[in-house]
């Protein structure tokens, strides 16, 4: 054993006496314990390069942590591809505390002194003001907090369907005839969307006319007003027959594409602005009166929000908000009529697997019918004296998404690729495109079957036992004997 140990605070030294074997021994353990520590000289300022997080954010959450705001939260980060710190779960879904969430928790408490902590905008760096020692605790936290995270590309489809379908049917007959050299005998059936009395009017029906017309009669004409000066008279009889379907099918295709960050959310807007007209304002400026024509515009968009959380197992958490405005009567008499449609829902996809959101169906049904009261309600024969009118319009909307999860920079190649291959071949076969079928490129190495599954529930149980061996293992300097030269061995 030495004989004595002095210590020399000015130079930071021990002065041991001591035999030669046992000052080796001491020098030994000297040699041990005094390991140089990371930042262990140096100034109270010191800064950090961030690789992921932003740093505005990063100061706001560790100034918040260390002020003991227990709302602090994880920082934005950028969008470099990388492994996730852990599985992402719902908002709002009970999970355990995170690795940077459990290191922000008593961050105050665990710094021995005062801490400022001020971003960079321009180098993405933080300056940090503290003692090397708490420099040291706080490195350790930004670390686990500046980790990149993995990224998401997603492909949606949209389509939708318009149809609609209507039908015309009626019939409209009258007669007359001279009484006497004196009077005039009329009946008929008239109704409003149907005239015998006046014959040109069928020449602007469609679908398909059926009628017979008598010779006109003059004193008809004459008590009737007929326009004999244009050649035009009211037939003695006359009998219409109109019978008209119509059909409309609208197919509405959009595939918009959106990458997002994990845990951040992703937004894509796509339309148009529509003016229409709102009025005549008349404008008056000494004895002239002019009129001034108001004119409004409607933003007719497609919008799509997407907010991904990726887990651990390639598994991903949707969170979806689409909605899309139309035109449905652009001449109404008070004015354009606008549609909307939207759908706001969260879905659980794995990766590369194509999820289908629908349900966004609408079916109206309207019936119209005029006749004649009794003599329209009889069977078969009430058609004569009916016109009938009947129109069906439906409407689905239909959301395809495919997600793919961006590990590392060659999935992106991958993906550019695949894009300028589709715009390729969407040039060369302009004329052929519409019969083309949607072929989407799965790539099978990431698909997962049962044995992958019983691969994977295997891992998780080995990765839980080494961390139980972890948590129980001791902490501190290994036991054991020093080693000093020339020692012969025990």
């Amino acid at each position: 054993m030495p004989s004595k140990i002095l210590v020399d605070d000015r130079t930071n030294t021990l002065v041991v006496s001591a035999s030669e074997p046992a000052y080796q021994r001491a020098k030994a353990l000297i040699d041990r314990i005094d390991v140089p520590v990371a930042l262990e000289t140096g100034g109270s300022i010191h800064t950090y390069q961030l690789s992921s997080a932003i740093a505005e954010e990063l100061a706001q959450t560790l100034t918040k942590a260390i002020a003991g705001d227990g709302q602090a939260t994880r920082p934005q980060q950028r969008g470099a591809p990388g492994q996730p710190p852990g599985p992402a779960q719902p908002p709002g879904a009970a999970q355990p505390p995170a690795p940077a969430a459990a290191a922000l928790e008593g961050l105050g408490a665990a710094l021995q002194g005062p801490v400022r902590i001020i971003a960079d905008k321009s180098t993405n760096k933080l300056l940090v003001t503290s003692s090397t020692r708490d420099f040291v605790a706080l490195r350790e936290v930004i670390q686990q907090l500046d980790q990149p995270r993995r990224q998401v590309y997603i492909e949606a489809m949209i389509l939708e369907v318009d149809v609609s379908n209507g039908l015309k049917l009626g019939v409209s007959a009258h007669g007359g005839t001279d009484v006497g050299g004196s009077g005039l005998g009329f009946g008929g059936v008239q109704l409003p969307e149907l005239s015998s009395i006046n014959p040109a009017s069928a020449l602007a029906l469609g679908g398909l006319l059926g009628g017979l017309f008598g010779t006109s009669l003059d004193s008809l004409g004459a008590v009737f007003g007929s326009s004999g000066s244009a050649g035009r008279t009211i037939p003695s009889y006359g009998v219409l027959i109109q019978a008209l379907a119509t059909r409309s099918n609208t197919n509405i295709l959009s595939t918009p594409s959106i990458i997002a960050l994990d845990n951040e959310e992703a937004r894509s807007k796509i339309g148009e602005n529509i003016p229409y007209l709102t009025g005549v304002i008349p404008a008056t400026s000494g004895s002239t009166t002019s009129l001034t024509t108001g004119v409004s515009r409607q933003p007719l968009e497609l919008e799509l929000a997407i907010k991904p959380h990726i887990s651990a197992d390639d598994t991903i958490l949707l969170e979806i908000k689409h909605s899309a405005g139309g035109v449905k009567d652009a001449a109404g008499a008070l004015g354009p009529t606008w549609t909307t449609r939207s759908v706001e829902t969260r879905v659980v996809v794995r990766d590369q697997q194509t999820v289908l959101i629908g349900g966004l169906m609408q079916d109206s049904v309207t019936d119209g019918e005029s006749k004649v009261p009794l003599l329209g309600d009889l069977p078969l024969l009430g058609h004569l004296f009916k016109y009938t009118t009947r129109s069906k319009h439906k409407t689905n909307l239909v959301i395809l998404l495919t997600p793919y999860i961006i590990k590392d920079q060659s999935d992106l190649e991958a993906i550019r690729q695949r894009k300028l291959r589709e715009n390729d071949e969407f040039f060369r076969s302009m004329a052929s495109l519409d019969a083309m079928k949607f072929a989407p490129r799965v790539d099978y190495k990431r698909k997962r079957g049962v044995i992958e599954e019983i691969n994977r529930a295997v891992l998780a149980v080995e990765a839980d036992a080494a961390a139980r061996e972890r948590v129980t293992a001791p902490v501190g300097v290994p036991a054991g004997r020093v080693e000093v030269p020339g020692d012969p061995a025990p």
